[in-house]
């Protein structure tokens, strides 16, 4: 029997793709479409008990990556897909989805072939995504109905926000961004623009830059600012680089993510607006509006998609087996606690006796795939880091002071901050680790991880005593 014949596996719900048809209206409940084949194929197995699922996610740079070959190496998983959505395209006549069930399937294929004989358990399997590249409440909601648990990973706003700009400087100096006329090779930082805004501002005092040196003046000026983890020459034009992203030129993505902004800010993108750009091309990208830009910008960053995760989840799966764990606590947890914990929590019926028996996979999409997303994402490096102990290590970074950053990622304090306490303070964190010695830190490597803790005022007030350059972090932290 086909499985688009088998009312255990077509018939169940799920939303509507396209936000833009409903009137851009993301609320829940929503029209029933059908799921492409390959994600009922992938379905009928975790019905049928054969496969288990368990879906590591979070924001981009908030150690999901890490923690996800943690939970491989110390819990013995078959198999594991890192981040199918990432280079997911509309391709051939597929839709993007297609694409993303079509290599997660294949996936779970070669895990069949591949196996034992007499191995008679469920096969195992992690999937990691950094949910800035899944895209709106359908794909979400695909997702949780065929895992079986789910590990959200966060992280402190400020320490992520300082690596997510590292991120995405990396395009231009990996050279992904050349198609579009930035090179780094030729960028002059004091003249460089996009759409008319400047990468630099142009005030920046670059006597830093040697002109005669073989080294580009942009890789001089980017490795300056990394050294000194000073952002904050970054101009408007640098919002305008955040977009370009291969994943914000795929149709549907565009509907998804302009429609969420538009309900979130009323007045600044109309229907109108979304049905005259869906289907621009990364090359054509300087012919969107200021606030088109913006969304895309605001999602990259990559608070918005968790907020529109828990959101989705609340409404399509509020029994979910979810858990949200600070990557601090695990920096900060021996890896036996930990280990210990989410095998237990999360019922990952994971097999001891497999444990190092397979290979880590990064899944790399070949060279697109690497010039785009391979060192910016740190992945060159876990793929030499073969043990637990070398992928965890306690966390001795304090965050950047404010003035640190661009003025252009400060209008977005606020909003990461009400989403990192919302999951702090959601139902399901989990917390690893004494919370006692916590407490008791009166100068902690983390001021704002310790603040957001705080059982007291008088907690909160010695925190701020003694981090003063951090007030306007825990100003943001005190609004919920």
């Amino acid at each position: 029997m086909d499985l688009q014949d088998d009312p255990t596996v077509s018939n169940l719900s799920i939303v509507d793709p396209n936000p833009l048809a409903a009137g851009m209206d993301v609320g829940l409940p929503l029209p029933l479409v059908s799921p492409p084949e390959s994600f009922l194929r992938v379905e009928a197995r975790v019905l049928s008990g054969t496969l288990r699922l368990t879906l590591i996610c979070g924001g981009p740079r908030s150690g999901t990556t890490a923690t996800e070959k943690f939970l491989f190496e110390a819990l013995g998983f078959d198999g594991n897909f890192n981040q199918p959505g990432l280079l997911a395209r509309d391709n051939h006549g597929a839709s993007r989805i297609e694409h993303v069930w079509d290599r997660i399937l294949a996936k779970v294929k070669v895990l069949e072939r591949t196996r034992p004989f007499d191995v008679k358990s469920p096969i195992t399997m992690l999937i990691k995504e950094t949910l800035n590249t899944v895209v709106g409440p359908s794909e979400v909601a695909l997702l949780l109905r065929v895992v079986q648990a789910t590990l959200l990973v966060t992280r402190d706003p400020w320490l992520q926000l300082e690596s997510r700009i590292n991120c995405i400087l990396l395009r231009i100096e990996d050279g992904a961004l050349r198609p579009f006329g930035i090179d780094p090779d030729t960028i002059d930082p004091a003249t460089f623009t996009l759409v008319g805004e400047p990468l630099i501002r142009p005030e920046t005092d670059l006597s830093h830059l040697d002109r005669m040196s073989t080294v580009s003046l942009w890789l001089q000026h980017h490795r300056y600012m990394k050294k000194t983890r000073d952002f904050s020459s970054l101009g408007r034009g640098f919002a305008r680089l955040s977009a370009l992203h291969p994943i914000f030129e795929v149709p549907q993505c565009q509907i998804d993510t302009w429609s969420e902004y538009a309900q979130r800010h009323p007045n600044t993108i109309t229907p109108d607006d979304i049905q005259s750009k869906v289907g621009t091309t990364l090359d054509k990208f300087d012919t969107l509006n200021h606030e088109m830009a913006q969304c895309f910008f605001e999602w990259d960053l990559g608070w918005t998609p968790v907020k529109v995760f828990l959101d989705t989840l609340e409404k399509v799966s509020p029994d979910h087996r979810l858990r949200i764990v600070d990557f601090h606590d695990f920096q900060r947890a021996t890896p036996n606690v930990s280990a210990g914990v989410f095998d237990t929590d999360l019922d990952t019926a994971t097999t001891p006796s497999k444990i190092g028996l397979y290979d880590f996979d990064l899944c790399s999409g070949g060279d697109s795939w690497d010039q785009w997303f391979l060192k910016s994402c740190d992945w060159d490096i876990l793929a030499t880091q073969v043990t637990v102990s070398t992928v965890l290590r306690p966390q001795s970074r304090r965050p950047a002071a404010p003035a640190m950053f661009p003025a252009c990622t400060r209008d977005h304090f606020n909003m990461m901050a009400d989403v990192y306490t919302t999951t702090v303070g959601h139902r399901k964190h989990v917390r690893l680790g004494d919370i006692d010695a916590i407490e008791a830190d009166e100068h902690p490597v983390d001021p704002m991880y310790a603040y957001v803790r705080a059982r007291s005022e008088e907690r909160k007030r010695a925190l701020r005593a003694v981090a003063p350059e951090y007030i306007e972090y825990f100003d943001c932290l005190d609004r919920l």
